[in-house]
């Protein structure tokens, strides 16, 4: 809803900023945190789904901007282009993949 509501470009990039500095502050805290040194699966679960949630945020956001999730954003951000649609789909499948693994190597674990 934000996205119908933002006009000016440079605020969303912004805010933008902002949401990626939570998610920094978020696995750095994870890293830190006491209950990591129990356990590195909550940590691995924690990366993977950060990235899945980017990857599925990129095509949100394409869909709703462009009209296809498929878009080539053609833009550079410090001189690095935009990855295409099939990497953020490979990085949403692998993360998937590895969530699912390690819940399962957890809970068999404790059986």
């Amino acid at each position: 809803m934000t996205w119908m509501s933002i006009k000016d470009s440079s605020i969303y990039h912004r805010w933008r900023i902002v949401e990626n500095l939570g998610l920094i502050i978020l696995i750095l805290l994870l890293i830190f945190s006491k209950a990591i040194k129990k356990s590195w699966n909550t940590f691995w679960i924690s990366i993977f789904a950060t990235t899945s949630g980017l990857g599925l945020y990129e095509f949100v956001f394409s869909q709703h901007k462009y009209g296809t999730w498929k878009y080539q954003k053609v833009s550079k951000w410090f001189g690095i282009p935009h990855p295409s649609y099939i990497f953020w789909l490979i990085v949403i499948i692998i993360s998937i993949i590895m969530i699912i693994y390690l819940f399962y190597k957890e809970a068999k674990s404790k059986n």
